[in-house]
């Protein structure tokens, strides 16, 4: 899987770009490649198929392991019109503002993220 995060600072978009790689014993894809001190998106990731479609619109949802009873990380993702694309946000709020950041992710073949 490979997955692009794009948060909006000065005039010009800045991008990450990030490699992650299934761990076939834990069934969560790790990241091989990224950016040192780049916290956003987390060294692990799980992908499910949404249970709850009614309430979420996307049909596959990405995800952080639990820390204190929460998801730090967690979006749907929504096809686009390019096979094993697709794009979700991530959301989170500084000093009581709401930020989102656009993610593109590309499934692979042999199983990277």
């Amino acid at each position: 899987m490979e997955t692009t995060v794009q948060p909006k600072t000065g005039k010009h978009p800045d991008f990450k770009h990030l490699i992650f790689n299934l761990n076939p014993e834990t069934h969560w894809y790790q990241m091989t490649r990224g950016e040192l001190g780049f916290v956003k998106v987390p060294g692990e990731l799980q992908i499910q198929v949404t249970q709850r479609t009614e309430q979420i619109r996307a049909e596959i949802l990405i995800q952080s392991r639990m820390v204190n009873g929460k998801r730090p990380f967690f979006t749907g993702l929504l096809k686009t019109g390019f096979e094993n694309w697709y794009f979700g946000d991530y959301c989170e709020y500084k000093h009581g503002i709401k930020k989102n950041s656009f993610i593109l992710f590309h499934f692979r073949e042999d199983h990277r993220l």
